[in-house]
């Protein structure tokens, strides 16, 4: 009996320690394209590289056509980094401007000024993709709100001046305007923020 329980003991650590070795090789192959993009910036930069056996120069690198290679390198190291998160149960999402913000999904960072075509309390600028393990999310996408403008904005603004209290709303501990979330009162003091 005590045979059984150690080995399932050793099982259940083995588990623990290789759950993630999938994910792990293939990030292998992403570290392994981020070395080569590396070394291929410093030959760009260094004037066409320290050359071949002889120790001959090579030849100099043009900055256009090195800057495009690299460019076309990172954007192929992303999509196997992409592949690599969907064969793991990683899926990336970001909410387009104008959508309904959603704080189930999002964090908004701050607010902007309504861009044409959005509405108050929509998205207005996406800073950072969102990403979900498996259907939960393991970071909210950070957007920007667009903010509410015309007479309520005044009447807002207005009240402040009058009686020093201000409604806004908090975004994970940020203080950010009057995008209708979760709306609060308090004494508009910028130095308790």
């Amino acid at each position: 009996m005590e045979n059984l329980s150690a080995r399932t003991a050793r099982q259940a650590a083995d588990a623990r320690a290789f759950a993630v070795q999938g994910l792990a090789r293939a990030m292998l192959d992403v570290a392994d394209n981020l070395e080569r993009a590396g070394d291929a910036a410093t030959a760009a930069v260094e004037g066409g590289g320290s050359g071949g056996e002889g120790g001959a120069a090579a030849p100099p690198v043009d900055p256009a056509a090195a800057l495009a290679s690299l460019r076309e390198g990172v954007a192929l190291t992303e999509r196997v980094l992409q592949a690599a998160f969907r064969g793991a149960g990683v899926e990336k999402f970001a909410p387009s401007p104008g959508d309904a913000f959603d704080p189930n999904e999002q964090a908004a960072l701050f607010e902007v000024p309504a861009p044409p075509g959005v509405e108050p309390g929509a998205v207005a600028v996406v800073t950072k993709a969102g990403y979900r393990l498996n259907g939960r999310i393991v970071r909210p996408a950070e957007v920007g709100v667009a903010r509410g403008g015309g007479e309520r904005e005044r009447e807002g603004r207005e009240g402040v001046e009058r009686n020093g209290w201000e409604r806004g709303v908090l975004f994970g501990g940020t203080r950010t305007g009057s995008v209708c979330v979760g709306v609060w009162v308090c004494r508009a003091l910028s130095s308790v923020w």
